[in-house]
Formats: structure tokens, C-alpha cells, sequence
């Protein structure tokens, strides 16, 4: 199930289809691993190295059928603390190689909160005042998380310069 999800995520977050986010095999030119930084060591190296294939123009992650069994024994795996960490790494990758995106969706989630919260005064008769300063409160970081994303798309082009496309100029 958590594979499903980090798929899910590492799909919405790239706009690609991946159906294992985590699978242990992969194969990997040389020229290729050296643009996938920074990487992780530990268990979440392989769903940090399937996010940043998607979301690097440059790189190209093609996924193979292979026949698995379920395996025999008890998973190294700890559900919640090694779930943190995979998603810890997907949302830092997509920071990095998306950041107005990934920030604005951020920003977006504020504003959603924003807006049960102050469904909720209305609803517990809160005053007008209240709502304008919890609805200002939520909307500047809104704007601070774009803001930020801007700031860190730029950062990227002038540490990495422009990202160009294979088979585009």
C-alpha cells in the first residue's frame, strides 16, 4: 500500500506515471547517476532517484515488468519511520527541481486551511475583524510560499543555469 501511495505522490508531483517508486533494481548510465543529486544513503535512496528522474528534464526513468513474490520473513522496512523518510525525500526533490510548483501547491494547501478555518468562526459567529486578519494571515503565506518558490527557481538557474529539454533548443 505505502508503495502505491509514494508512486501516487511521486506521480502528482511529476506529472509521470510511475507505478514503483521504491523498487530496489535499477539501471543506471553513468552520465545520468552523476546528475542526480544530491541522493541519500539508506533505504530512501531508490524512490529520492525515481522522484528526481521524473522531474529532471534531462533524465529518463522507463519502468520493466518483473515477476515478484511476496517475500518470506519479517520486512526491514519500520512503516512510519521509514514512510517519513520517503516522503521527507520526495517532497525535497520535487523542491528542488520544481520549486514554484511544489511551494505554490504548499501555499495552495494554506489557503484550503485558511478557508475551514475561518468557514469555522463563521460558523462559531467570530467577528468580521477576526475573519479579515485570519484570511490575510493565511493568504501572506500563501504569497510568502510562492514568493520563496520564485526565489529558489532562480537560485536553480543561476547555480545549474537553464534546463533544456532533450530534443527541444
Amino acid at each position: 500500500i505505502g508503495n502505491r501511495i509514494f508512486a501516487s505522490l511521486v506521480g502528482v508531483v511529476s506529472g509521470q506515471h510511475l507505478t514503483d517508486a521504491a523498487s530496489g533494481m535499477r539501471v543506471i548510465r553513468r552520465a545520468s547517476l552523476r546528475r542526480m543529486v544530491p541522493l541519500p544513503d539508506g533505504l530512501h535512496f531508490t524512490p529520492a532517484m525515481s522522484c528526481i528522474a521524473t522531474l529532471d528534464p534531462r533524465l529518463r526513468i522507463d519502468e520493466v515488468p518483473m515477476p515478484y513474490k511476496e517475500r518470506v520473513g519479517r520486512s526491514k522496512l519500520s512503516v512510519v519511520k521509514d514512510g517519513l523518510r520517503f516522503l521527507a525525500i520526495i517532497l525535497f526533490a520535487a523542491a528542488c527541481f520544481s520549486p514554484i510548483a511544489s511551494l505554490g501547491v504548499l501555499g495552495l494547501l494554506f489557503v484550503a486551511v485558511g478557508a475551514a478555518v475561518c468557514a469555522i468562526a463563521l460558523l462559531c459567529g467570530a467577528p468580521t475583524s477576526v475573519m479579515i486578519v485570519l484570511g490575510s494571515a493565511f493568504a501572506f503565506v500563501f504569497l510568502q510560499a510562492v514568493f520563496i518558490g520564485l526565489l529558489c527557481h532562480q537560485l536553480n538557474f543561476l547555480l545549474f543555469g537553464p534546463r533544456r529539454i532533450p530534443g527541444k533548443l
